[in-house]
């Protein structure tokens, strides 16, 4: 995982670019109906993060994971999942993320979600803002994970999925 910021001046923290290897790292799960998830901290302006997933609700799934720390696969049922991005210690949240694992067709494999970005990308020459990325096992592109803002959000994506009859209705 390369990380950090090659630019020494304009960064809070001005963090040095790295490189960070998980050596067992793997491509599959082993199970069709299971997705493998390596999660990595890659935000240089980030504490220490807990993630809360809301929707089953799982509670917390990662504890205090520091910035260039991997922590170990989980093995999760491939659907969809609501993740949170919480400060360690806070109830303070980075940002909440739509983890759609089942419409990305990952059962069976074993991905990296990655945080990147900047939680305050004013003290970062305005740099990308705080995300989740997906690192597939096939390469290529990362594909990044929604950020749900708010429940005004999280009611949209909701609503844009259901139908209502009768339509229209005077009750």
């Amino acid at each position: 995982m390369a990380n950090g910021i090659v630019s020494a001046t304009v960064y809070s923290p001005a963090t040095p670019f790295g490189l960070d290897v998980f050596a067992a790292a793997r491509e599959a799960s082993g199970v069709a109906t299971i997705t493998d998830v390596l999660v990595y901290h890659g935000a240089t302006d980030a504490p220490a993060v807990d993630v809360e997933e809301s929707s089953i609700p799982a509670g917390t799934v990662v504890d205090s994971i520091a910035y260039s720390e991997f922590d170990g696969y989980l093995s999760l049922n491939t659907q969809a999942y609501t993740l949170d991005v919480i400060v360690n210690g806070t109830t303070t949240s980075a940002g909440i993320f739509s983890a759609p694992l089942s419409s990305l067709g990952l059962g069976g494999s074993a991905i990296t979600v990655l945080a990147s970005g900047f939680v305050d990308p004013t003290v970062n020459s305005n740099g990308a803002a705080f995300i989740l990325w997906v690192a597939l096992p096939a390469g290529g592109n990362l594909v990044s994970l929604t950020n749900i803002t708010s429940l005004d959000e999280q009611f949209l994506q909701l609503s844009n999925s259901l139908n209502l009859y009768p339509n229209p209705s005077n009750g």
